[in-house]
């Protein structure tokens, strides 16, 4: 297989085809978390085409599914977190260097990872504001009803049920449902484990606020070797870049903006749209950038990003720029 996100199509013709993909996956798994919630039986080979489609493309070209899985806003969170893991676990497989197979299995697996909270009474999941800790050991079941809820589908594959039933369990033994430790934790349910926690803390939950992509992905990277193999954490860079996508950063310059784009051939430097000019004021309109070619002009030193700030101090929506972006 080719090394992860050498395109084998530009990322403007895939993109399009991309946003049918991910707008299909969110009605599949809302379906599918619908009839679970109703006692009904959810449709295995619409789940697996969904993931099927997800590898095909990636392997086309990574950044359209990886930039939209950063795209949120919808009331649908379960469906949304899943779609996210599930594309982000594929994407991370590839990084790792896994052939298609596996990536497919990973996808599926995220994509039925969260299929145990169909069994977790609405008013839990949905509560504003933390849990109490009876009703975070209902939570805390979900990936046991999940297991379950496939098993009578003989076309999910062991791989898959084990990160179904294993992605909150942690490599020191302090995850859930069971706490098992080391190499009895599955290592694709790890996989799925460690981008889950990123697209979670990524997003605005019942339960939180999202943090922003830098902090989430500094919790992946703090729980190195405790809970998660080294090697997941450094190939995710792979994947989402120092600046994730939705990354609000300022410049050397003082301007600020919103990363769009991940530059796989120099991570230091994504594309970006600039809101807000040098000395603070908003920008009529969002201005992009790319600053892979404005570092290499004889003023480039004032392109560097600086740091990473909280868009809600500036009172700016990441979620509308990546949308018009990913238009």
């Amino acid at each position: 297989m080719s090394e992860f996100a050498a395109s084998a199509r530009p990322l403007q013709e895939e993109l399009p085809k991309a946003k049918l993909i991910y707008k299909r996956i969110l009605q599949a798994v809302s379906k599918a978390l619908k009839t679970v919630r109703q006692g009904q039986m959810w449709s295995y080979g619409e789940m697996d085409e969904c993931a099927s489609a997800i590898v095909g493309s990636l392997l086309r070209n990574a950044d359209a599914l990886v930039s939209l899985s950063m795209v949120k806003g919808t009331d649908a969170y379960l469906a949304e977190h899943s779609a996210g893991v599930a594309i982000l676990g594929a994407a991370l497989a590839w990084a790792m260097g896994y052939e298609s197979d596996t990536m497919l299995d990973v996808a599926l697996g995220g994509l039925l990872h969260d299929i145990g909270m169909g069994w977790v009474p609405e008013k839990i999941f949905s509560k504003q504001g933390a849990l109490t800790e009876a009703e975070f050991s209902i939570v805390k079941r979900h990936p046991e009803y999940g297991v379950e809820i496939v098993k009578s589908q003989k076309a999910v594959t062991g791989r898959v049920k084990k990160i179904i039933g294993q992605h909150h369990e942690r490599l020191s033994g302090k995850g859930y449902p069971v706490g098992i430790s080391g190499n009895r934790v599955d290592y694709f349910a790890l996989i799925t484990g460690a981008v889950d926690v990123f697209h979670a803390l990524a997003s605005d939950r019942p339960h939180g606020k999202a943090f922003t992509p830098q902090q989430a992905l500094s919790t992946v990277y703090n729980g190195m070797e405790t809970e998660f193999p080294r090697a997941i954490a450094e190939h995710f860079v792979k994947v989402i870049g120092i600046y994730p996508v939705g990354s609000f950063v300022v410049l050397a310059s003082g301007e600020k903006g919103i990363v769009t784009r991940i530059n796989r051939d120099g991570i230091l430097v994504p594309d970006i749209v600039v809101l807000f000019s040098a000395d603070g004021r908003r920008l009529p309109e969002p201005v992009a950038v790319r600053l892979a070619e404005r570092t290499r002009e004889q003023d480039g030193e004032r392109y560097k990003i600086a740091k990473v700030l909280n868009p809600r101090e500036d009172g700016v929506t990441v979620e509308e720029y990546l949308e018009s972006a990913a238009a």
